[in-house]
C-alpha cells in the first residue's frame, strides 16, 4: 500500500473532501460467510476495512466552511490558501466536473496476509461516485498526465484494466492497476486485481451482509 501512485490518484479527489471522515467505521474483521453487499466486494479474508461517507460529510458545516475558504476569491494576504485553490479549479477543469459533488464513498480494505508481511499486494480500494465512467476516465488520465504517469491497458476476466506506473518505469506485481466499474474506480496492485475482480463477480468469498458496514 505504499505505491506512490495510489495515494496520488486517490488523494487527489480524496484530499478535496478535507479529510472527511465522518461516517468512517475501521474494525477488524473476523470469520464471516460471503454475502453480496456493500461490502460484498471485499475479500472475506480482509483484516482492515475503511469506509468514508464522503456524500454524508458533504452536509457537515465545519468541511463546507473549509471548503469555502479554499474557494474563495485569490486574496494576496494568503499565497498558500490561493495556490491551494487554483490545484483545485485545475483539477475540476481536467476532470470535468467537482469531485467534491460527485464523490460519494471511499472503500478500502486490507487483508491479513499485508498485516501479516507476507503479501502487500492483497488490497483493495473502491471509489464511488455520480460519475460516468468517461468523466472518471478523463479524470483519471489527466491526473496521470500532470504526474508524469502512464496509464496502460490491458484484459483482467474480461474487463479493461490500466496499470498506472511512471513512463519508463518497470512494472512490477505490486503496481497499481485501475478498473473503471458501473460509478465506481476499483485500485488494486497489479498480481491481486484477478482476485479482486473474481470477489466482484461472486466467484470468490466476500464479506457478508452481516458486516457493520453492510
Amino acid at each position: 500500500m505504499k505505491n506512490r501512485t495510489l495515494f496520488g490518484v486517490i488523494g487527489a479527489v480524496v484530499v478535496l473532501c478535507l479529510g472527511a471522515l465522518i461516517g468512517t467505521a475501521i474494525y477488524l474483521v473476523k470469520k464471516r460467510p460471503s454475502g453480496n453487499t456493500l461490502t460484498g466486494r471485499i475479500s472475506q479474508d480482509a483484516a482492515l476495512v475503511v469506509n468514508i461517507d464522503v456524500a454524508q460529510a458533504r452536509a457537515w458545516p465545519v468541511l463546507n466552511t473549509l471548503r469555502n475558504h479554499i474557494t474563495a476569491p485569490p486574496s494576496p494576504e494568503n499565497e498558500a490558501r490561493n495556490e491551494i485553490a487554483r490545484q483545485y479549479r485545475d483539477l475540476q477543469a481536467g476532470c470535468g466536473f467537482d469531485p467534491w459533488q460527485k464523490l460519494e464513498r471511499l472503500n478500502i480494505g486490507v487483508e491479513r496476509a499485508v498485516l501479516a508481511g507476507r503479501n502487500q499486494s492483497a488490497w483493495v480500494a473502491f471509489l464511488d461516485g455520480g460519475f460516468t465512467t468517461p468523466e472518471a476516465q478523463r479524470c483519471v488520465t489527466w491526473i496521470a498526465q500532470r504526474d508524469h504517469q502512464v496509464l496502460t491497458p490491458e484484459q483482467v476476466r474480461s474487463r479493461t484494466v490500466h496499470t498506472i506506473a511512471r513512463d519508463g518505469q518497470r512494472v512490477t506485481p505490486g503496481t497499481t492497476q485501475m478498473a473503471l466499474l458501473d460509478h465506481t474506480a476499483l485500485f488494486t496492485a497489479r498480481e491481486n486485481m484477478d482476485h479482486a475482480l473474481a470477489v466482484i463477480d461472486g466467484e470468490q468469498p466476500a464479506l457478508a451482509a452481516a458486516s457493520p458496514l453492510a
